[in-house]
């Protein structure tokens, strides 16, 4: 019996997420990084006190875990020793799926998108692996292709790519990789197997804030976003519905201090809209901001002026499904379900991994239609 690690000092090769069952996620964790080897044939797991405090779950949860691995075979559970690998559970994958992005993984869409596409894959014995793509520390505008190009040297069956990036999209070309674009039009990824875009399936969920707001008179929009990435298809939507458009546009958001930065340039944005009084004489009926922590950030200033929400001032949002109040207010918002994408995009991907087709899923956003 080899003791891979230190009980004082435990590295856990996986995160559980609090948006799905954790027992299944912890069993799931330890069997995948069994079969990456991570774990070998007769190592001694850490002891279910030190999963717990490692994941930060209850106690229940790593005994739970444990108990089924070892009904299962892969470990067994030695009392005054602890849980050994058996060597059952390393078993040869099918093959590799990627996910490629541009990013550090910084936002809960990508992050929680991510995590339900390895579900997805992983249960189907296809590996799966997230490639973060980023720029060069000398040129920004060069991206790194290095982490890329190593994963494509082990192979890949086929990648998912979760950015628009042409030199990703060359790359691919040039080793005859198969991909999926999950992103916008399409136009940088002509080779794409299938092109999912979330923003083009979108009109349906925008036409009935077009209409919410027509109800409640609502003529004048003041729009926060990040260089203009709001869907056009949101805009598209209020404009054909007569409502009139203002923008504010903000920096993107330092990836060393993610979630402040969005809060801060929401607050800052609205403190300096409404420092000019004909703002504040004449406020817009509402403002949607792109982000729940920018509404957030936004709802703070707002506070300060003495505009009440929503007597004086509507406010709406972009959100994640499963956030639901921003800063104490039940906001009107369009909901994006990253689990429940990755749920139509993996099942997607793994018929044409089977050598099926099938159309591409159409991807939507939710509306709720909350007190402001």
């Amino acid at each position: 019996m080899r003791h891979s690690l230190s009980q004082s000092d435990v590295s856990i090769p996986f995160n559980v997420n609090g948006n799905a069952d954790l027992t299944l996620q912890m069993v799931n964790g330890i069997r995948r990084a069994i079969a990456k080897g991570f774990w070998k044939t007769g190592d001694l797991l850490p002891t279910a006190a030190a999963f717990q405090k490692a994941l930060g779950t209850g106690g229940y949860v790593p005994r739970t875990a444990l108990r089924r691995l070892a009904d299962e075979g892969i470990i067994v559970l030695k009392k005054h020793v602890g849980a050994i690998v058996t060597g059952k559970g390393a078993h040869r994958w099918k093959g590799r799926v990627a996910f490629i992005t541009t990013t550090a993984r910084v936002s809960f869409y990508e992050n929680a998108h991510a995590f339900a596409l390895q579900e997805i894959f992983e249960a189907a014995d296809w590996e799966f692996v997230h490639i973060a793509v980023r720029e060069r520390f000398e040129d920004e505008k060069v991206l790194d292709l290095a982490p890329l190009k190593r994963h494509i040297a082990h192979g890949i069956d086929l990648a998912i790519c979760f950015t628009g990036s042409r030199q990703i999209a060359a790359e691919l070309d040039n080793a005859k990789v198969k991909y999926v674009f999950e992103g916008g039009t399409g136009r940088d990824f002509p080779n794409a197997k299938a092109v999912i875009n979330l923003e083009k399936n979108s009109q349906h969920a925008a036409g009935q804030l077009a209409h919410h707001w027509s109800a409640e008179k609502i003529r004048n929009v003041l729009i926060v976003d990040f260089e203009h990435v709001m869907p056009r298809t949101i805009t598209s939507a209020l404009f054909a519905s007569g409502i009139k458009l203002r923008q504010i546009t903000v920096k993107r958001p330092e990836p060393n201090d993610y979630l402040k930065s969005i809060q801060l340039s929401g607050l800052t944005a609205i403190q300096k809209f409404f420092s000019v009084q004909k703002n504040l004489d004449n406020p817009p009926d509402s403002i949607f901001f792109y982000d729940d922590y920018l509404a957030a950030g936004g709802l703070v200033a707002l506070a300060a002026t003495g505009l009440h929400v929503p007597t004086d001032i509507h406010v709406a949002t972009l959100s994640n499904k499963g956030f639901g109040p921003v800063w104490f207010k039940p906001l009107t918002r369009l909901e994006y379900d990253p689990i429940g994408n990755a749920t139509l995009v993996g099942n997607y991907v793994l018929k044409l991994l089977a050598g099926g087709s099938a159309l591409p899923p159409k991807l939507q956003l939710g509306f709720i239609k909350g007190e402001t």
